[in-house]
């Protein structure tokens, strides 16, 4: 999506702010045409293990 930035927050789960008609809303990562991704510095990023 050009110019369209979303968070991911795990479990194939994005933030992202849909325009004043929408707001900011929670979608499924998989189907919304993301083409990038990056990793902003210094945040830590954490893997879970699952147990």
């Amino acid at each position: 999506m050009d110019g369209h930035i979303g968070v991911y927050i795990g479990n194939g789960e994005v933030i992202e702010a849909q325009g004043t008609a929408y707001g900011v809303v929670k979608t499924q990562l998989s189907g919304r045409g993301w083409t990038k991704w990056l990793k902003i510095p210094n945040i830590k990023y954490v893997n879970q293990s699952k147990k």
